[in-house]
């Protein structure tokens, strides 16, 4: 039925996607989001495996098109359809006054009901990798396998304050007095000399197309006055009682990264009993983005089952 539905789709590696939709009250939005699939045949069909698709949910600050490359080499390798989609008030998806984890995880529900997605594997990193793993503790009948990317199942406020300085630089940049992003970068670089971390944040900045006409305008594409509300809302994690998800499980860290660590395994691995976890060598806490071919290399073997026992 899936297979059915995508091949009327253009025939295109991935095909862009976007629902909007303004909301005043806690309920589900419709998540924009793009697809990747997998290499087209001689007769322009995609070539599928029998595998679920996969849903790809970003971290603070990051939208489905962070993932776009990954995906695309992903969907190829697997034989599977990878939706990177846009958390709310991330990306192109609507801005709401609710965040927490639950009203993301009732967005993911409405998302393949959508879609007509019947099960699904995920794969989410941080801020996402929450709502993935309490996505898969609500709903473990809709999910193959979970891929989890440098977060554990529990507070993280520890790590937030580099994050608030983030919301607060973006809140402040004077977009009016900004012409282009290599000034909005150099704006940026005495607070944030890390460039990758600078070209992370300032891939938020949008072109305003409701400026007056004549002038250059801007926007973030984030809620920042939303995030910047709900950082530690964000920070921390609902464990749900008495709930575990005992379905393939595959936590992914950086061996720079504090955030999967010998303090929250016990938690990890009560949670998620079939849970395996694997430290990418060099990688700090965006683990996909800076080491992409050895996370490409892990997480293909992990969905394909061709992990050594």
């Amino acid at each position: 039925m899936l297979r059915n539905r995508t091949a009327r789709l253009l025939p295109y590696l991935s095909t862009f996607k976007r629902l909007y939709s303004t909301t005043t009250t806690n309920q589900a939005v419709p998540l924009a989001f793009q697809i990747s699939h997998p290499t087209l045949d001689k007769e322009g069909n995609p070539t599928y495996s029998d595998l679920a698709p996969t849903l790809v949910f970003h971290g603070l600050f990051g939208y489905g098109a962070n993932w776009r490359s990954i995906s695309n080499r992903l969907a190829t390798i697997i034989g599977s359809d990878i939706y990177q989609i846009d958390l709310r008030n991330h990306g192109s998806s609507p801005h709401h006054p609710v965040m927490d984890y639950p009203s993301m995880v009732d967005d993911i529900l409405d998302f393949m009901k959508r879609q007509k997605i019947e099960k699904t594997n995920i794969m989410a990193h941080s801020m996402g990798a929450k709502v993935g793993m309490l996505f898969a503790l609500n709903h473990p009948s809709l999910i193959e396998k979970l891929i989890v990317v440098d977060a554990p199942p529990s507070s993280t406020r520890s790590h937030t304050t580099p994050f608030k300085k983030y919301t607060t630089l973006m809140k402040n940049m004077p977009l009016k007095n900004i012409i282009s992003r290599r000034e909005a970068d150099k704006w940026l670089k005495e607070e944030v000399p890390d460039e990758s971390v600078r070209a992370f944040l300032l891939s938020n900045l949008a072109v305003d197309n409701d400026a007056p006409e004549g002038e250059i305008g801007w926007r973030w594409r984030p809620n920042l006055d939303v995030l910047e509300k709900n950082l530690e809302i964000i920070s921390d994690f609902p464990v749900p009682e008495g709930k575990t998800f005992e379905g393939d499980t595959l936590f992914v860290g950086g061996s720079k990264s504090p955030y999967i660590n010998q303090e929250n395994i016990p938690l990890i691995k009560k949670l998620f009993p079939k849970a395996s976890i694997t430290y990418i060598e060099g990688a700090g806490h965006w683990v996909h983005s800076e080491k992409p071919n050895e996370f490409i290399d892990v997480v293909s073997k992990f969905l394909k089952n061709e992990n050594p026992k």
